[in-house]
């Protein structure tokens, strides 16, 4: 409350405790599924001007080696946020492959997003080596995340910010949000 304005603030909450963890008890050991193609997108968002309000200039083929550290800091942030909630079992990160089953089924099938940024391509290998990416090939990363929830039980933590996401059951983490939340097979 600001005396000042008269405002109330409101403490933020994350979505943690609504989880029904114990935090008093040791930390859970969990397997971690991450749909990480929007990380990927993500580090190549050059901000805008502060002065201006516009786009800085998109990154280019110089800025690889700048990228490639963005990208394995950000890794890092959500990885030791999630470590400091669970215990980390196992990680399972998917990203884009060769080919995919949809766009077989329909060639209009994701036809309207606008190009990405050719460096991307550079982060894809460069993750691949870092990160130890799992290409989905003939299919999309959250078909890959849903196979192996399934194989565990949903009892898996999923990284992600794209809602499809949430059509399994689960621990659900949203890092660009910082919001966790918990998907009744019911909801999913």
């Amino acid at each position: 409350y600001r005396e000042e304005n008269k405002t109330m603030f409101t403490e933020y909450n994350d979505g943690f405790d609504s989880l029904g963890i114990d935090i008093n008890e040791p930390k859970q050991s969990r397997v971690i599924l991450w749909d990480y193609d929007t990380m990927l997108h993500h580090c190549l968002y050059s901000g805008r001007n502060e002065e201006t309000g516009e786009r800085n200039p998109e990154f280019e083929e110089k800025d690889i080696e700048y990228l490639q550290g963005k990208l394995t800091e950000m890794t890092l942030k959500v990885l030791n946020l999630v470590e400091s909630k669970f215990s980390i079992l196992a990680l399972y990160i998917w990203v884009k492959g060769k080919g995919n089953f949809r766009k077989d089924l329909s060639a209009d099938y994701k036809a309207l997003r606008p190009k990405p940024n050719p460096v991307i391509n550079n982060l894809y290998d460069y993750a691949k080596i870092a990160h130890q990416t799992i290409p989905a090939d003939g299919h999309e990363a959250e078909d890959g995340i849903y196979t192996m929830s399934t194989k565990i039980d949903h009892n898996g933590i999923i990284l992600g910010v794209d809602s499809d996401l949430l059509q399994i059951p689960g621990i659900h983490y949203n890092y660009q949000k910082n919001i966790w939340r918990k998907i009744s097979n019911d909801e999913a």
